[in-house]
């Protein structure tokens, strides 16, 4: 969510020194060539975890480098978003997808069909069992799945889910395509050509949609009640080009928000 704001720091210093999950970096490196990205490394110390970054670190005791700033990315747009107004994507975007591995995506939604593509990802990756109802489970995901006449589904929910899956054509009738060939969890890179091959994004409020939004893909978000970083915008992200909240605020009760959710697709997607 905060890396939405790097690109506006990018703009601004001579030069910007970034790091982040080693899952990103290349795709930083894409997006801010000018900039140095490096990966960062997790050590233990105490119990507690600590996130180091040995190139800058390195780079900095041989004098090669002397950052003037340093900032976490959760506290650098505070100093600008000091209201709802101040708040705007960037006018070049985020993320990018890489065009080879869009190229490959798109290569393979050809031979699924020519229908519209909606990729889903239903709930987080961490699910405790005080979790649980704040996820839609795939149950709930009925009336969006009955739009499978005129959409395909591709499924962008990370981790082991090959029995969601198998329970959702069970209950349902409809397959969500997936690449086994692909791990979401690990592979970001394929998530955004994924998804930036898809026609709309269907979420709850976890990695995928925020990779989605970050994207500038047409994005709708499940939650159960609107979440802190609208930041006062109501029912959309307002650092997101496209991104739009669903909450019906009725905890482990999802039906009406996939129903409406579903009713969203069909308008947005001229069904």
């Amino acid at each position: 969510m905060w890396g939405n704001y790097i690109p506006f720091l990018a703009e601004r210093a001579k030069k910007l020194l970034i790091g982040c999950d080693p899952r990103l970096v290349s795709i930083y490196r894409r997006r801010f060539p000018d900039s140095d990205v490096c990966a960062y490394t997790d050590r233990m110390l105490s119990g507690y975890r600590y996130r180091v970054f040995p190139e800058i670190e390195a780079r900095m005791k041989s004098g090669d480098i002397v950052p003037d700033y340093a900032c976490v990315i959760g506290t650098a747009p505070s100093f600008e978003w000091t209201s709802t107004d101040a708040i705007a994507p960037h006018p070049d975007g985020f993320l990018t997808a890489d065009q080879e591995r869009l190229s490959d995506i798109q290569s393979r939604f050809s031979k699924i069909g020519k229908k519209p593509k909606v990729g889903l990802a239903w709930r987080s990756g961490l699910m405790k069992a005080e979790r649980k109802t704040m996820y839609a489970s795939v149950d709930a995901l009925g009336s969006l799945l009955a739009l499978s006449e005129h959409v395909d589904f591709i499924n962008l929910q990370y981790g082991d889910v090959d029995d969601e899956l198998k329970a959702i054509e069970e209950l349902h009738g409809v397959a969500v395509h997936a690449f086994d060939d692909i791990d979401l969890k690990q592979d970001i890179e394929a998530n955004l050509a994924i998804m930036q091959a898809c026609d709309i994004i269907v979420s709850s409020c976890s990695a995928p949609g925020m990779f989605s939004l970050s994207l500038g893909r047409p994005t709708l978000l499940m939650a159960q009640g609107v979440p802190w970083w609208s930041f006062g915008a109501g029912n959309r992200a307002p650092f997101a080009k496209d991104a739009e909240f669903f909450a019906d605020g009725i905890e482990g009760e999802w039906a009406t928000t996939v129903g409406r959710i579903a009713e969203r697709v069909k308008e947005r997607l001229c069904l």
